[in-house]
């Protein structure tokens, strides 16, 4: 009696084990082929900075809604390094399978590239574009113990007002460059930060006199008066920002003046993007796509976001290609003058 009981009972078990796999097999078959690519893998995402900055907050934000719309699941690497360039040049050479994608700085790519960096080994024309997530107002801050209390005061200037980067690749070394050119604002670009947190720490310490950051990098250090927005600009309204000046708005900007900060804005509107390496199959590329977008668009990312004061400014693919493409064919003259300001 007991030898039967456990042959049935071993006999239903292995009927039900054969019952859970084939119903894992036709789930398995039913699925897309990309969906059935990713289900259960590991993507990694990387990041051109340390923990704690705003690229690696956005990742880490948006990465639970690209598992849950993949299936695959998300490694956050960070490769901080010559302002992020490291880890676009890392992206660039990664296997085109769709298990490696990262977010780059927009703004500071474009620029090496335009300016022929050394440090630059990538063509952006070649990268698999998956969308943008935002593409953020930049303030000017400085601290409330500065001297200088205006954007005016700073153009006025008799010395060098020191700013802050982490690298020569980063847009804020590229912003602070091109705008005081365009504003005659004499200063020196300190380079060498991890972040631009560490930036922002170093203005709020005395250590440095301005710091041009995005509004969300910087809007609980403007919350708690630690920093003060004396310039703004960008393409988004912000109701927090309405008594800061904006770029454009300043008078006395001469011809090459107003092309600098054409350049400044056009490079900006690239954004945090997200990509994969050259090469990539349409299909897949499209699939990762839709997974970014239905991840922005998730009600509970949007309430986040919104807590966190930080913009979505979702830009498809193909947009996004078009208008990095406007933004490096600027002509040779204007180009010149670019990489002489940058030191190029």
């Amino acid at each position: 009696m007991k030898k039967s009981a456990v042959t049935f009972r071993v006999v239903v078990l292995t009927i039900v084990a054969v019952l859970i796999y084939g119903i894992n097999a036709d789930a398995q078959s039913s699925m897309p082929k990309e969906e059935k690519f990713f289900n259960g893998k590991t993507v990694t995402f990387l990041v051109g900075y340390k923990t704690g900055g705003g690229y690696d907050a956005w990742v880490r934000m948006i990465s639970p809604g690209i598992k849950a719309n993949t299936g695959a699941n998300i490694v956050v690497k960070n490769m901080p390094g010559a302002g992020s360039l490291l880890a676009t040049n890392k992206l660039y050479v990664a296997a085109p399978n769709g298990l490696t994608i990262g977010i780059i700085n927009g703004s500071g790519a474009m620029q090496s590239q335009l300016t022929e960096i050394s440090g630059a080994k990538f063509d952006l024309l070649k990268f698999t574009w998956l969308g943008r997530l935002s593409s953020e107002q930049r303030v000017i801050c400085v601290s409330p113990k500065s001297n200088y209390k205006t954007i005016e005061d700073i153009i006025k200037a008799h010395q060098a007002l020191k700013f802050g980067a982490s690298g020569s690749g980063s847009p804020t070394f590229m912003d602070m460059s091109l705008i005081g050119k365009a504003l005659n604002i004499k200063s020196e670009i300190i380079t060498g930060y991890d972040t631009g947190n560490e930036v922002n720490l170093a203005v709020i310490r005395g250590e440095l006199d301005a710091t041009a950051a995005s509004f969300s990098s910087v809007y609980s250090s403007i919350k708690n008066k630690d920093l003060i927005p004396i310039l703004q600009y960008g393409d988004v309204k912000m109701a927090e920002l309405s008594g800061v000046p904006n770029m454009i708005d300043l008078p006395g900007i001469d011809k090459e003046g107003q092309q600098l900060m054409d350049i400044v804005l056009a490079f900006l509107a690239v954004g945090r993007a997200v990509l994969a390496p050259p090469g990539l199959s349409s299909e897949r590329a499209e699939f990762l796509a839709t997974a970014l977008k239905k991840s922005l668009e998730d009600p509970q990312f949007i309430e986040t976001a919104e807590k966190r004061k930080m913009e979505i400014g979702y830009l498809p693919p193909n947009e996004l290609r078009k208008m990095v493409e406007k933004g490096l064919n600027i002509s040779p003259d204007l180009k010149g003058k670019v990489m002489k300001i940058m030191g190029r």
